[in-house]
């Protein structure tokens, strides 16, 4: 919001038992982060990343006032919402009535969002900033034996905040599940002990916005080793 330099926030909790939108310090959490889809009339459908409720007049509401929360989609007008004006200076309106997106008089914290008189009041422009979704990693293995680990790595991508790596093999009748799966990762490489067999590794890359698949899955053969290790019988690789 323009006129307090603070986030439209959805104040619901993870159960979605709460439904308001208010106004908060900018923090970058989820629940300030909002995915606008355009639809086929115009409007865009906004919806929260948190917990996808989407911005909504309550019980459109036609009247200065009107309270404005978040809900479950129902691609209502009261969801539907046409944007106006310019980079920094947007201006929202939902199909359900005359009124303009605006805040409460106050800038404190959980100042409540609501509908007011259109009347191009500095509380009723907002900036829109666009967040861009983490990009895709190429993902390398160098493999070890049974004794020995396997190294997987990656290149760091721009606005990812964190790696999972997934490994994947195949069960006794070639079913693809998964074999260990390492998620926060901040470095970009791993190393693990595997026995003997085919894998496939994937890289994801993320941040608050969504996960990025890896460009390619790394397919690799962990052979059996010559060695031991204390307490391995059979010298097998398994303990």
């Amino acid at each position: 919001n323009n006129s307090t330099g603070m986030a439209v926030t959805n104040d619901s909790d993870e159960n979605c038992e709460k439904r308001n939108a208010t106004i908060r310090s900018v923090s970058g959490s989820s629940n300030q982060i909002w995915h606008f889809e355009k639809r086929e009339n115009g409007t865009y459908r906004i919806s929260s990343v948190f917990n996808g409720l989407c911005l909504d007049v309550t019980k459109s509401g036609t009247t200065a006032g009107t309270n404005v929360g978040v809900y479950f989609s129902n691609d209502k007008p009261a969801q539907q919402w046409n944007v106006y004006g310019e980079a920094g200076m947007y201006r929202l309106k939902p199909m359900c009535n005359e009124l303009a997106l605006d805040i409460a008089s106050g800038n404190a914290e959980g100042t409540n969002v609501r509908m007011g008189t259109d009347n191009n009041a500095t509380t009723q422009y907002f900036s829109i900033n666009k967040l861009s979704a983490p990009q895709a990693t190429y993902v390398e293995c160098s493999p070890g034996t049974s004794f020995t680990e396997t190294t997987l790595w990656w290149n760091m991508t721009p606005y990812t905040d964190s790696y999972e790596l997934t490994v994947y093999t195949k069960d006794d009748k070639g079913r693809e599940q998964t074999y260990v799966s390492m998620s926060g990762l901040t470095d970009t490489y791993a190393q693990l002990e595997l026995p003997a067999g085919e894998y496939k590794a994937v890289v994801y890359s993320k941040n608050c916005v969504g996960s990025t698949k890896s460009i390619n899955e790394a397919v690799f053969t962990v052979e059996k080793g010559n060695g031991y290790k204390i307490g391995d019988v059979d010298l097998n690789g398994d303990i």
